[in-house]
């Protein structure tokens, strides 16, 4: 199995712990609800059980970087609730174990690139994914990472500065999906999906 990472570009509102309100997590949180199902939906697979083999970095605006990594954590204790995961997360962020201090997204990309992942920018705006994602995988033999934004999208400068490192966009669509449905489809892409994948670009 290919090893995966997704990148997603979250508000620094969204750890806002001082407007939190668990039982009202959407309407307090700055959308942490978002950002913890996009995270569940990375680590947990259809059936619940965890991914080994991904992990996840939140970005937070332009300073620290949140890393779940399933090795660094104990699989059984990911939680599969939003509520549960947006508790982790905070504790996460106020240890600061798992946290990369200012590194910011453009530096992250660099770090990734330089561990082998091939980055990939998911992006309405992209190349459609039946006529690039095979190529793509076949390309990315030590791994990849997709970027997505979260639910505020990437700021326009960093989007251009994104494409000034030469990174391809690739498309699930020209609407603007969620996230977290963007990660369900990629992780079946490359869970199960290979062959279909294959298929698919033999018949356009």
């Amino acid at each position: 199995m290919i090893r995966a990472a997704y990148v997603i570009r979250i508000a620094k509102a969204t750890l806002d712990v001082t407007r939190i309100r668990f039982r009202n997590l959407a309407g307090t949180s700055g959308r942490l609800d978002a950002a913890c199902r996009c995270v569940i939906s990375t680590l947990r697979n259809e059936k619940g059980s965890p991914r080994s083999y991904v992990k996840v970095y939140l970005v937070i605006d332009k300073g620290d970087v949140v890393l779940l990594d399933p090795n660094r954590i104990m699989l059984e204790e990911l939680p599969i609730s939003e509520v549960k995961m947006a508790r982790m997360l905070l504790k996460l962020y106020d240890k600061g174990a798992d946290v990369l201090p200012r590194r910011g997204l453009l530096n992250l990309v660099k770090d990734l690139r330089h561990e082998g992942y091939n980055v990939v920018l998911v992006h309405e705006r992209g190349e459609n994914w039946m006529k690039c994602l095979s190529k793509i995988l076949s390309e990315s033999k030590e791994g990849i990472a997709f970027i997505l934004g979260g639910p505020y999208g990437i700021p326009r400068e960093e989007e251009e500065r994104l494409m000034s490192l030469n990174i391809p966009m690739i498309s699930l669509g020209e609407r603007r999906y969620l996230s977290s449905y963007c990660i369900a489809v990629l992780n079946f892409l490359l869970q199960g999906g290979e062959e279909f994948v294959r298929q698919v670009s033999c018949s356009i």
